[in-house]
C-alpha cells in the first residue's frame, strides 16, 4: 500500500497528466471547427475523458476540467462560458462512465454487450449532457445566434460521439491489457495486415481509385476490419479504426476521397458517420470473436482441469499442473494454491491456509511476490486467500495496490501485479483450500468467470475427495494384507510353539513306555513333561488373556504391593533362561520400598515379560541392566540389553500385537509376538506407561516403564503367604468322570485311582445320570461339552435334585476359563470351575475338603 504523501503525489500527476493530454488533443480537434470556433465535428479528448476515468478512476476528473477549461480560453469566449463547457465535458465522461461501472462493463470489450453500452450510454447518451451545455452556453453568452442552436448541438454531439467510439475503445483496451503475448508470425501477420489498411486508406481516401475507375472504393477498409477483427480480436480492429479515422479525416479535410469532393452537406460530417458504421462493425464483431475465444479458452481449461486431475495421484501433483494451465489458457500471471489443515496427507498447524504451490510465467521476474507467498499464513478473513475461505465463495479484486486487505500489497507493488481473483476448493461445504491468481494488468470482475471456478473449485474438491478415498483403501489394503502375513506368520509361530513341548512330552512317553526304565530317568522325565506342559498352559494363558484384554473383559485385584519383592520372584522365574543363555543380569533394586497398588500376579506378567523378551532377544553372554527407583510419585522400571536392537521403523509397532523384531541368527524365532502387547496393555491398566528406545540394530534396547506408587511412608500391608501345596487325599472318596474324551477321562480317572479313590467314568449326559444314580459320587468331575443333546449344564441340573447327590461335589472342568464362563457354570449350579489341563494341586485341594 502507498503511503498518503506518496499517493497524493501520485494522484496529483495523474491530474496533471489527463489535464496535458486533454488539452493537446482539445487544442487539435478545435482545428477542424466548422461551424463555430468552439464546436468541431472530430473531438478525440470525450474519448481520453472517458478512458481515462475508467482506467485510473474518477479521482481524475480534475485533470479532465482543467484541460478542458484551458482548451475553451483560448477559444475566445468568455470565462463564464469557458467555465460552463469545460463542467459539461467533465460531467459527460463522470455520467459515461458511471453508466458503463452500472452494467459491469469491461475495459477490454471482449463482449458484445460493452461495445453496445459504449455505443449506447458513452457515445449516445452521455454525449448530449455536453452537447447541451455547450450550446445553450454558446448561445446564451451571445456568442452563437439561437437560430444555431440546432446545427451547434448535432455538431458538437457527433464529435463527442465519435470521440468515444473511435479513440475510447483503442485507450481502454491497451490501457488496461497492455501486454501482448504473440508469436512472431502473428505479430507478422498484425504488422501486415496494418500496412494493409494504411495502404488501403490511403488509397481510397486519397482519390487514387477514383482516378482509374471514376469511383471510389471507400468500404474497401471493411474487409480489412473484419480480417482484423477475426484474427486479432479487439487488439487489432480498435487501433485499426484509429488508424483509418486519423488517414480518412486528414485527407478529407485537404478535400481528397469520396467525402471531400462531396457537393453536398459538409464533408466531415458525412465521413464521420461512415466511420461510425465502420467502427461499430469491426467493435462488434471483435467482440463477437472476443466471446468466442473466451468460451473456447474456458473450455480448454475446464478441460484442462479435468485431464490434469485424471492423471494426477496427489493434489501434490496436481496443483503445478492446474495452475499452470489456468494461468495459460486464460492469460494471468501468477497462480497459487493454498490448502486448509490436512489435504493429500500434508499437515498444516492451527486453522490456517498455507500455501501448497506457486507458479507463474517463466518470462516474469516475481521471485519476491512468490517467496511472499510461500511465507504466508493466512486466518479466515485476512488477504485474499482468508476472504474467500471466510466467503466460502469467489472474489476479485481490480487493483491489489488500493485494496486494504491485501498484506503482499508492498511486494506486488514492486512487481507490477494488480489484479486478482481467488475460488475456493470446497466440498459439500466445507472448504479445503484456496487458489488465487494475479495479472500484471488491472482487469474488472468477471462474473462469469468466477461462476466457472465455483465450478472448478467443486471439481477440485471432488479430486481430493476420490484421492483420499483412494488413499484409505490402499492403506486398508496394506493394513489387511500385513494383517494376513500376521495372522499367517502367528499360526506358524503358534504351531512351533505348540510342537516344541509336545515334543519331548512324546519322547518322554515313550521312554516310560520301556519297562526298563530306571527311576532316576523317570523322574527326570516326569520332571521335564510338567515344564513343558507349564510351558503350553502359559502360551495358551497369554493369548486367552489378550483377548481378553482386547474386549476389556480383564478385571486388576488390587493390593499393595513392594515393587521390589515382585521384582526378585520374578528374577527367580526367569532364571534358568539367563543361566541358559549365560548372560550377566545387573540388578539394581533400592534400599527402602517401593510400594504400588497393583495386581501381583499381573505386575509379575509385566516384569517377566520384559526380562524374558530381554533374554530372549541378546546373543549369549550378553549383559542385562535391571534396575527400579522412584522418581515423585512414579516407580520407573529400567530392563536394558547390549542385543539385537530395533529398527528404527519398527520402534512405532513394537507393541502391536503379533508384532515380531529381527531374530537372533543362531536361533529361531521365539515367541508369539504378544508379550509387549500385554506389557503395554496391563500397564495401561495400573495407569502407567511404557516407552522403549534403541540405538538401531546392534545397539540393543531399553524398555522403561512406569507406574503410579504409593508415598514412601505408606504402610505395607501384611506378606501375603501362599498356601502349600495339598497332599493327595487319604479318605477314600467316590469320584464319577463325565468327558467324550475318552483319553482325558481314562487318564484322570486312573491317576484318582492310583491315589485310593473309587472312580467311575461316562462319556455323555444319560450313561452319567445312569452311573450317579448307582455309584452315590461324592465328587463330579463334569466336562460341559458332551454329546447325545445333553451338555454339562443341563446335567448338572438334573443332578442335583437326585436321590443322595444332594451334597455332592460338581466341579465344572473345561477348556473355557473366562469370567463369563465361570460365571456361567456358578449360574448352572456347580460348585467350582477348573480349566483343562486340570492343576492337580487344586484337585487335591477339593478331594481333601469333602
Amino acid at each position: 500500500m502507498l503511503s498518503g504523501r506518496t499517493a497524493g503525489w501520485t494522484r496529483a500527476a495523474l491530474v496533471a497528466a489527463v489535464a496535458l493530454v486533454y488539452f493537446a488533443a482539445a487544442r487539435f480537434g478545435l482545428g477542424f471547427a466548422v461551424v463555430a470556433e468552439q464546436v468541431t465535428v472530430v473531438w478525440p479528448p470525450s474519448g481520453i475523458a472517458l478512458a481515462a476515468l475508467l482506467v485510473l478512476g474518477f479521482r481524475v476528473w480534475p485533470g479532465v476540467w482543467l484541460g478542458a477549461l484551458a482548451a475553451n480560453a483560448l477559444a475566445h469566449e468568455g470565462v463564464g462560458t469557458a467555465l460552463a463547457i469545460a463542467s459539461g465535458n467533465t460531467i459527460e465522461a463522470l455520467v459515461g462512465a458511471w453508466l458503463l461501472r452500472r452494467i459491469r462493463f469491461h475495459e477490454g470489450l471482449d463482449r458484445v454487450w460493452d461495445v453496445m453500452g459504449l455505443f449506447g450510454l458513452a457515445a449516445g447518451l452521455s454525449t448530449t449532457v455536453a452537447a447541451t451545455v455547450g450550446a445553450t452556453s454558446l448561445c446564451l453568452s451571445g456568442i452563437q445566434p439561437w437560430s444555431a442552436f440546432s446545427r451547434l448541438w448535432s455538431v458538437w454531439w457527433l464529435g463527442d460521439a465519435m470521440g468515444i467510439l473511435v479513440l475510447a475503445p483503442a485507450l481502454l483496451i491497451w490501457g488496461s491489457r497492455p501486454y501482448v503475448r504473440w508469436s512472431r508470425p502473428r505479430a507478422v501477420e498484425a504488422v501486415a495486415l496494418g500496412a494493409c489498411v494504411v495502404v488501403t486508406t490511403a488509397a481510397s481516401f486519397g482519390g487514387r481509385f477514383e482516378q482509374l475507375t471514376g469511383s471510389h472504393f471507400a468500404y474497401l477498409v471493411f474487409p480489412l476490419l473484419i480480417w482484423l477483427a477475426l484474427r486479432f480480436g479487439q487488439r487489432g480492429a480498435a487501433p485499426a479504426i484509429l488508424i483509418v479515422t486519423g488517414i480518412a479525416v486528414a485527407l478529407t479535410v485537404r478535400g481528397l476521397g469520396p467525402f471531400g469532393a462531396a457537393r453536398t452537406g459538409h464533408p466531415l460530417m458525412m465521413l464521420q458517420v461512415f466511420l461510425a458504421v465502420a467502427a461499430l462493425t469491426a467493435l462488434v464483431l471483435g467482440a463477437t470473436i472476443a466471446e468466442r475465444d473466451t468460451a473456447e479458452r474456458r473450455r480448454m481449461t475446464d478441460y484442462a482441469v479435468g485431464r490434469i486431475m485424471a492423471q494426477s495421484a496427489t493434489l501434490e501433483e496436481a496443483a503445478p499442473q492446474i495452475l499452470e494451465a489456468i494461468c495459460e489458457c486464460l492469460e494471468w500471471d501468477v497462480g497459487a494454491l493454498w490448502v486448509v489443515g490436512t489435504v493429500g496427507g500434508v499437515e498444516a498447524p492451527g486453522a490456517e491456509l498455507r500455501c501448497l504451490e506457486v507458479w507463474h510465467r517463466p518470462e516474469l521476474d516475481v521471485r519476491e511476490f512468490v517467496a511472499a507467498t510461500r511465507e504466508r499464513r493466512f486466518a479466515e478473513g485476512i488477504g485474499l486467500p482468508g476472504r474467500v475461505w471466510q466467503a466460502r465463495g469467489p472474489a476479485w479484486i481490480a487493483d491489489v495496490v488500493r485494496d486494504p486487505n491485501f498484506p503482499r500489497a508492498p511486494v506486488a507493488v514492486r512487481e507490477g501485479l494488480h489484479s486478482a481473483f481467488g475460488f475456493p476448493i470446497s466440498l459439500g461445504g466445507e472448504v479445503l483450500g484456496v487458489i488465487e491468481f494475479f495479472s500484471r494488468q488491472i482487469r474488472r470482475p468477471d462474473e462469469t468467470l468466477l461462476q466457472l471456478f465455483a465450478v472448478v473449485g467443486s471439481q477440485i474438491g471432488q479430486f481430493i475427495a476420490r484421492k483420499r478415498s483412494e488413499a484409505a483403501v490402499r492403506d486398508s489394503e496394506v493394513e489387511l494384507r500385513q494383517a494376513s502375513e500376521a495372522k499367517d506368520q502367528f499360526l506358524a509361530l503358534l504351531g512351533h510353539e505348540l510342537r516344541n513341548p509336545l515334543a519331548p512330552i512324546r519322547n518322554a512317553l515313550e521312554i516310560l513306555r520301556t519297562r526298563k526304565t530306571d527311576p532316576a530317568v523317570a523322574a527326570q522325565m516326569h520332571e521335564m513333561m510338567e515344564r513343558q506342559t507349564a510351558h503350553m498352559v502359559r502360551l495358551v494363558d497369554d493369548l486367552l488373556d489378550v483377548s481378553r484384554i482386547t474386549r476389556g473383559k480383564i478385571e486388576l485385584r488390587r493390593e499393595r504391593v513392594d515393587l521390589r519383592t515382585a521384582v526378585e520372584r520374578v528374577v527367580e522365574t526367569v532364571r534358568p533362561l539367563l543361566d541358559d543363555r549365560a548372560h550377566d543380569l545387573r540388578l539394581s533394586l533400592p534400599p527402602e520400598p517401593i510400594l504400588l497398588e497393583a495386581d501381583p500376579t499381573r505386575l509379575e506378567q509385566i516384569l517377566s515379560n520384559l526380562l524374558s523378551n530381554a533374554a530372549k532377544y541378546t546373543p549369549g553372554s550378553g549383559t542385562i541392566d535391571f534396575s527400579v527407583a522412584r522418581d515423585g510419585e512414579q516407580a520407573v522400571i529400567r530392563v536394558r540389553d547390549n542385543g539385537i536392537g530395533i529398527r528404527p521403523e519398527m520402534r512405532g509397532r513394537i507393541f502391536e500385537l503379533f508384532a515380531q523384531a529381527d531374530r537372533l541368527p543362531e536361533r529361531v524365532q521365539e515367541g508369539l509376538g504378544i508379550g509387549l502387547t500385554l506389557v503395554r496393555s496391563l500397564t495401561q491398566l495400573h495407569g502407567g506407561t511404557v516407552t522403549v528406545t534403541s540405538g538401531g540394530p546392534g545397539h540393543g534396547s531399553e524398555f522403561v516403564v512406569r507406574l503410579p506408587c504409593l508415598p514412601a511412608h505408606a504402610p505395607l500391608g501384611p506378606p501375603v503367604v501362599k498356601a502349600p501345596a495339598a497332599a493327595p487325599s487319604a479318605q477314600r472318596r467316590r469320584v464319577l468322570v463325565v468327558d467324550d474324551n475318552l483319553d482325558s477321562a481314562e487318564s484322570l480317572a486312573i491317576l484318582l485311582q492310583m491315589h485310593g479313590h473309587d472312580v467311575r467314568m461316562a462319556g455323555d449326559g444319560p450313561s452319567a445320570l445312569a452311573a450317579a444314580r448307582e455309584h452315590r459320587p461324592e465328587l463330579v468331575l463334569l466336562d460341559i461339552g458332551l454329546p447325545a443333546g445333553m451338555d454339562g449344564y443341563e446335567l448338572a441340573q438334573r443332578l442335583r435334585p437326585e436321590a443322595g447327590l444332594e451334597r455332592a461335589v460338581i466341579v465344572a472342568v473345561t477348556g473355557y476359563g473366562q469370567e463369563e464362563d465361570r460365571r456361567r457354570t456358578a449360574d448352572a449350579g456347580f460348585d467350582d470351575h477348573l480349566v483343562k489341563p486340570v492343576d492337580m494341586q487344586k484337585l487335591w485341594r477339593l478331594l481333601a475338603g469333602l
